[in-house]
């Protein structure tokens, strides 16, 4: 399994004071600015870079994550104001706290918690974009330009990590294939974000099977298992639809098959149901289905094979 961190877990950032500078000054946030400003050197050219830097855009919520992580390894006083912050930082981002209340916390009382939840919803990514776009799209809320910026950063994030790969990437927790979100706000550019296609999570991903197959099997105890490539999830653990692209009914009765029929008639999902017509339906040799049960499977896939035991 390959698993997408969000690339502000603390890579080496040659421009990390020039980061640190823009944050400082494009940030808003008078004492979380006045941390930043204990983490970078004051040499003598310091407010003339400043003038500088001052002019371009602020820098994306993962640039200035990397930033601190390297301005900790380099500075002993960048040390000492960050270090057990950013720690903070990654304990929160291992709990399951729901993304409405990070959004709440944007607005907390205390300069630290304002920060964490900004990068703990970028470390979200995509399920964070639905309320930030909320946000974003309210010209009464104080937080409009914070979730711009955020939507902004987890844009620029997710592209950098899985634009490239995003054919070949999966959700574990949907088995669903992953895509490009197109997200618009008005009066500003179009943002494009990368994840699940169903929960648009852009966490944690991981390298897509060559086969993803549907069973079911009555004596398979275990939900899923992969080997040589191909990824076998027994229906009769997980009870919900995936993106598969075959079927092996290898321990089933008629009414187990119907009912699974059923759920698959009813499904709506514009990426699953057209492929359906397409895919292969194996039936094993030891399961005894009805000529009528054989029929609804010919009626839902392209090809039905019932396989035979060797004489």
């Amino acid at each position: 399994m390959v698993v997408n961190q969000p690339s502000a877990a603390g890579g080496r950032t040659p421009n990390w004071q020039n980061i640190l500078w823009r944050e400082w000054r494009h940030c808003g946030d008078k004492d979380y600015a006045r941390r930043l400003y204990q983490a970078v050197y004051h040499g003598p050219l310091s407010w003339f870079r400043r003038i500088g830097l001052g002019k371009l855009p602020r820098p994306y919520a993962a640039e200035v994550e990397a930033a601190l992580h390297q301005a900790c390894m380099v500075r002993q006083g960048a040390r000492e104001v960050w270090q057990w912050r950013l720690e903070q930082l990654n304990q929160t981002k291992e709990k399951a706290i729901l993304s409405q209340k990070l959004i709440t916390n944007l607005q907390d009382h205390h300069w630290l918690e304002r920060f964490i939840a900004r990068h703990a919803l970028l470390d979200r990514g995509g399920e964070a974009v639905a309320p930030l776009q909320a946000l974003a799209l309210t010209d009464s809320s104080p937080l409009q330009q914070t979730a711009l910026w955020l939507l902004q950063s987890i844009a620029a994030d997710t592209t950098s990590r899985l634009a490239q790969a995003i054919d070949t990437l999966l959700c574990p927790r949907c088995l669903a294939h992953c895509q490009a979100h197109p997200t618009p706000l008005p009066w500003q550019p179009d943002l494009t974000f990368y994840g699940c296609r169903i929960c648009r999570q852009s966490h944690f991903l991981q390298t897509r099977p060559d086969a993803l197959v549907m069973v079911l099997d009555r004596g398979m105890t275990i939900e899923q298992v992969e080997q040589n490539g191909t990824l076998r999830v027994n229906w009769f653990q997980r009870r919900s639809l995936f993106d598969f692209n075959r079927i092996e009914i290898v321990q089933a009765t008629d009414e187990d098959v119907e009912r699974f029929a059923v759920q698959m008639g009813n499904d709506t999902d514009p990426f699953r149901k057209p492929r359906y017509r397409q895919m292969t339906c194996t039936i094993g040799p030891a399961c005894r289905l009805s000529e009528n049960t054989v029929r609804i499977l010919e009626t839902m896939f392209g090809r039905v094979e019932l396989e035979r035991v060797d004489s």
